[in-house]
């Protein structure tokens, strides 16, 4: 199995990319900082003994989808699985957020996606099961007084991933909405280290393992949507 991920250097993305490559799948990585991902495919292939290869490519970038073509193309002959997982979060709300950051969200966390799932589509070997796995957040199931243009990028891709999903019904390509709440990443690290945020919030590898069974399935199955958050609940209401 072939599996391109986005944002797989680190976080949700890396743990996703280890659980793969512990069922065997080569991979084809991209992320935005060279060094992460470098080391991240360095890393998979001592401990696991498959492929990891791996592209630097912000998806914001004017030129992102014809890079990822053009990478996915000269390395490898059919991909089988999407797991579409980068984004960035800016904060702001509706009434004084300027547009330039809910643009840039929307570039990365819809738009991109939109132009990678059209541009790799015809690149997905369709003699075997095929799968897009979309990750969105909670942030995009209901109203957020706290994160809300970032909330409208997610019900965005979420209103998306449905409609992909009748779209590829036909084609047996299964597409899977994936709405994690908090988790505890790197990013909650650079504000500094919290035990208690650390032991409230999920880790990186409870999502990875739930992907990681999406893709496990016969190709007689499709999971539509999953939604999974903290025990105690979300943060961002």
């Amino acid at each position: 199995m072939k599996t391109f991920i986005t944002g797989g250097s680190r976080g949700i993305g890396l743990a996703i990319a280890k659980a793969l490559a512990a069922q065997g799948h080569d991979l084809l990585l991209l992320a935005k900082n060279t060094d992460n991902l470098e080391q991240a495919a360095t890393e998979i292939q001592n401990e696991f003994k498959v492929k990891a290869l791996c592209l630097a490519q912000d998806l914001a970038a004017p030129d992102a989808v014809k890079n990822v073509e053009g990478f996915v193309k000269s390395r490898c002959q059919g991909l089988h699985n999407l797991v579409l997982n980068a984004g960035i979060f800016l904060e702001g709300d509706l009434k004084t957020g300027k547009r330039k950051d809910i643009e840039t969200q929307m570039q990365v966390n819809f738009y991109a996606i939109f132009d990678l799932v059209q541009t790799l589509l015809p690149m997905l070997d369709r003699l075997q099961p095929c799968r897009i796995v979309l990750i969105g957040s909670t942030a995009g199931l209901e109203a957020s007084s706290t994160t809300p243009l970032y909330s409208i990028t997610k019900w965005t891709l979420r209103g998306y991933a449905a409609n992909l999903r009748r779209e590829l019904l036909k084609e047996r390509i299964a597409v899977t909405y994936m709405a994690p709440g908090g988790v505890y990443t790197d990013v909650w690290k650079y504000e500094g280290e919290d035990p208690e945020l650390e032991e409230r919030l999920m880790k990186p590898d409870d999502i990875a393992k739930m992907v990681a069974a999406v893709l496990s399935l016969s190709p007689q199955a499709c999971v539509e949507e999953i939604v999974m958050r903290p025990i105690l609940g979300d943060l961002h209401h």
